[in-house]
């Protein structure tokens, strides 16, 4: 007699909820990253200072690192150039800062900003560049981009450093990818330039700064107003500028310093613009400037290259304000916020400036102020992540699951997945980009096959279910904002969801519900442990999220990192409308609506269930349940395998962008 081969798990799920099961196919698109390199980087050559406790120097050292320039080309409608002429006038801005750097009188101006060269000079660069001598009459802006290496560092200051503050614990190791950053904070000649670019958001005035100077760093600008500078600069060079996070900065600032200041243990105003008529620790008192000085005037930098991050004007970074770093991200990304923290209007400033005492410019020091606000101790410097281009690359494949349909009457199909029993990580790890503590930590979950729906619920498909009879409380037959039957339907509370399953398992004879937490991230990993079941990124041509910076709260950004932004719809789409699924054949995973699960909010994964099922208080009461996936009104960050919320389950929550699908696992009913 032959031996009978062993059913499967999703067999004998199908045997016990009595249903047949189909197979479909259906596409998949996994994206990967590419850097392309745009620029060819260049050294250059500046000096560093140690002091010692009394701010007298004690070491005094050349170093090299490289950089790029990008080149703000004033008069630019007249300029007719090709790519070769704008790489030859690079050159000469690398040699017009050689010669510079070897002048004895410092001209701080010239560093940056290169003019009209003499009659002598032109000939002779016009030997060496094939470029029509009128060409020099343009006035080109440099904005030189110093390449900061990958690097681990300790975040935040001991507790026997001087004038430390409690917001500056508890110390942490960050660990921070490469990039680049502004050699200067930037100039009113280069906020003029930008300034004068298409708006992208709001209007930024010409010539904010109080203290005026080409060369003297722009101030009196808001969070909002810098953040506006980053998006006109990064559509004008086709390059991804932006604030820097505060890790990122602080990072920068020490160069791999330890001492309170990257001179070492004091500051003096020989090295820096602060408010001389104050000493820090043994340290002489100096000079009051009471203004801003040019950019450079100095002459020193940190050994990443770095000039004026101590003193001058106090500098933006992207994080909103956090009053500890309890739960601080180790990545070195912005920490940003939501509806769970407070806060969301304040923004970090870093570095100090020409109006505070030598404590408030301390590599660690912070301070927050409204992102409305411009003042004139405030300007910023910007970062990009890289001199290369981001190329999306996207493999497209075809899959084969297995599947049944849920007749509901009328024509209007419910398809349901099998999704395969198995083991995952279920969170995210702290250094992916975005995560939470909400998030943490890490742990195994095993999950036993069930089944769920291909979609969001429709508005046909709850149209549908609502007509049948009620079994707890009432439900409207058309709740949605955004109409179409095959749009998901929105807004529904927690309560509506669970009134709809009980509808649906006493009509079908089988057990619908809401997909426990565990499940519903199991679901959209599919398999894989990337941020995005997508891979590393996702884009507005494979899910309904919201492609733009958020205006309005300023908690997101519309890319998930240094890439370009994108589409922002502002309402949800119809079901399956991008035709991209993940491996289990699911869709719409990532964004269009939140959707509800049965599980209770709790802060963190402290004591959760191992085993899938939903982690439930004891009792109800009025405590948020979990909702997952974000929304098209959501930044890509909201919308991550591993993001988690929670929402008021009453029906009276007229969140527009909540919706649902639904699982089914259990016996029929009899």
């Amino acid at each position: 007699m032959a031996q009978q081969l062993k059913k499967s798990d999703e067999e004998i799920l199908a045997e016990v909820m009595a249903v047949t099961l189909s197979s479909f196919e259906f596409k998949v698109k996994e994206i990967s990253l590419k850097d392309e390199q745009t620029e060819k980087l260049q050294p250059f050559n500046f000096e560093v200072v140690t002091v010692d406790a009394h701010g007298q120097f004690v070491n005094r050292e050349t170093q090299q690192a490289f950089s790029f320039v990008e080149l703000l080309v004033e008069g630019i409608e007249n300029y007719s150039g090709n790519d070769k002429q704008i790489e030859q006038q690079q050159q000469l801005f690398y040699l017009s800062n050689e010669k510079n750097n070897l002048s004895e009188e410092k001209k701080s101006l010239q560093n940056n900003l290169i003019y009209v060269n003499s009659p002598a000079e032109q000939a002779k660069l016009q030997q060496n560049f094939e470029l029509p001598l009128q060409q020099t009459q343009l006035r080109f802006i440099g904005l030189e981009m110093v390449a900061i290496p990958r690097g681990t560092f300790i975040m935040g200051s001991p507790p026997e450093e001087l004038k430390r503050q409690k917001d500056e614990s508890p110390q942490h190791s960050v660990t921070v990818r490469p990039f680049f950053m502004g050699k200067y904070q930037i100039t009113q000649a280069q906020w003029r330039f930008v300034a004068q670019l298409p708006q992208v958001t709001r209007e930024l005035k010409p010539d904010p700064s109080r203290f005026k100077g080409d060369n003297r760093p722009v101030e009196s600008v808001s969070w909002k107003d810098t953040v506006e500078f980053c998006d006109r600069l990064s559509n004008h060079t086709k390059r991804q500028y932006r604030l820097p996070s505060e890790a990122e900065w602080e990072y920068a600032c020490r160069a791999g310093t330890t001492t309170p200041f990257h001179f070492g243990e004091t500051i003096t105003t020989d090295l820096a613009n602060y408010h001389g008529d104050y000493t820090y620790g043994d340290g002489i008192k100096g000079i009051n400037q009471k203004e801003t000085t040019e950019v450079d005037s100095f002459g020193l930098a940190n050994n990443f290259g770095l000039y004026d991050m101590h003193g001058n004007v106090r500098e933006w970074c992207q994080d909103v304000w956090h009053s500890n770093y309890k739960g601080a991200r180790t990545e070195g990304s912005a920490w940003l916020s939501d509806k769970h923290e407070k806060g969301l209007n304040s923004r970090v400033l870093r570095g100090g400036s020409w109006y505070d005492y030598p404590g408030n410019c301390r590599s660690a020091s912070r301070c927050k102020i409204h992102f409305d606000y411009p003042l004139d101790i405030i300007g910023f410097r910007v970062v990009c992540s890289g001199t290369a281009r981001t190329k999306i690359i996207i493999h497209e494949y075809e899959k084969t699951a297995q599947y049944f349909i849920e007749d509901l009457g009328n024509g209007i199909p419910l398809e349901m997945v099998m999704i395969p029993g198995g083991t995952f990580m279920m969170g995210s790890p702290q250094i992916e980009k975005g995560s939470r503590k909400y998030e943490y930590s890490q742990h195994q979950v095993t999950i036993k096959a069930f089944c769920l729906g291909k979609y969001q619920v429709t508005q046909a498909q709850w149209r549908a279910v609502a007509a049948f009879p009620q079994v707890n409380h009432k439900l409207k037959p058309d709740p949605s904002r955004f109409k179409g039957d095959n749009r998901p339907v929105e807004p529904v509370s927690w309560e509506d969801a669970v009134e709809f399953c009980d509808r649906l398992s006493n009509h079908t004879k089988r057990q619908y519900r809401l997909p426990s937490e565990a499940e519903w991230e199991y679901a959209c990993r599919a398999g894989t442990t990337t941020p995005f079941h997508f891979g590393e990124t996702i884009t507005t041509d494979l899910a309904n999220y919201r492609g733009t910076d958020n205006e309005e709260y300023n908690i997101w950004s519309g890319s998930d990192d240094d890439r370009p932004k994108a589409v922002y719809r502002k309402e949800t789409t119809e079901v399956g409308s991008f035709g991209i699924a993940n491996n289990f054949g699911l869709y719409d995973m990532h964004g269009n609506v939140y959707e509800w699960c049965q599980d209770h909010w709790h802060d963190n994964y402290e004591g959760a269930p191992t085993d899938a099922s939903a982690w439930l208080y004891d009792e109800e009461n009025n405590r948020e349940r979990l909702v997952r996936g974000g929304s098209w009104r959501n930044g890509p960050i909201l919308c991550r395998s591993a993001y988690r919320d929670g929402e008021n389950p009453k029906p009276d929550n007229t969140y527009n962008a909540i919706g649902f699908r639904v699982v089914c696992g259990g016996a029929p009913r009899t």
